[in-house]
């Protein structure tokens, strides 16, 4: 069941989108709101803190409540806390990866300058000699940045704040025996970057699907 302060952040959220407010609109007072929804002040207060932590809202002694920009590294990682908290199906979690990263492929296919171009060819290479810790955790750091290089350089804040979610992956939420060999992740990268700058899609598409297959669960 909703606390009074869930129901009341509902509420104030609901009269922001039907009033068509927007970044830098103000808000009614406390007691305005209160008297609005039948409520306390208190629970209107805790209401709007609930709102304040997830980015929503900001508060000033001058300026009230208004309405800020979206904070997108704060927004996912409230959301990868619950992700990685709760008992998220793996498969569904590989699947949401893989229709995040398919759509970063479209905007980058063809347009990446020299200098992107460089920096994921270094990102790209996993090789290593062995298997001890340290080798391991730089293959695994190397994965992690040339994937979220993709993500950056599509220039959109919220496939980057998305794609965030998605780190355990590359953390302790990555399955034991999961690490795929080095040498075939790092030519998976490689073969998704030529497609990338030669304009195809369909091959950078096709490699990236594979490669992230790879880390599904069969029964």
């Amino acid at each position: 069941m909703n606390s009074p302060e869930n129901s009341i952040a509902e509420r104030i959220f609901h009269f922001i989108r039907e009033h068509r407010l927007s970044v830098g609109d103000k808000l009614p007072t406390e007691k305005e709101l209160a008297a609005m929804f039948g409520t306390s002040r208190v629970v209107v207060r805790e209401g709007l803190q609930g709102l304040k932590f997830l980015g929503i809202l900001e508060s000033s002694t001058r300026g009230g409540t208004v309405i800020r920009e979206v904070n997108y590294p704060l927004l996912s990682r409230s959301i990868q806390f619950q992700i990685a908290i709760n008992n998220v199906d793996w498969n569904q979690l590989t699947d949401a990866r893989l229709t995040l990263e398919l759509g970063v492929l479209d905007s980058l296919c063809g347009n990446l300058p020299p200098e992107q171009l460089e920096a994921l060819r270094e990102k790209a290479d996993c090789t290593r000699t062995g298997n001890t810790p340290e080798e391991l955790r730089h293959a695994i750091r190397q994965d992690q940045q040339f994937h979220h290089l993709l993500f950056e350089y599509s220039g959109n804040p919220v496939l980057l704040a998305y794609s965030q979610l998605l780190e355990c992956f590359f953390d302790g939420h990555r399955l034991p025996g999961k690490i795929e060999e080095s040498v075939e992740v790092t030519g998976d990268h490689l073969q998704i970057l030529s497609a990338l700058e030669t304009g195809n899609l369909e091959l950078a598409r096709g490699t990236m699907r594979r490669h992230l297959n790879k880390y599904k669960l069969h029964s």
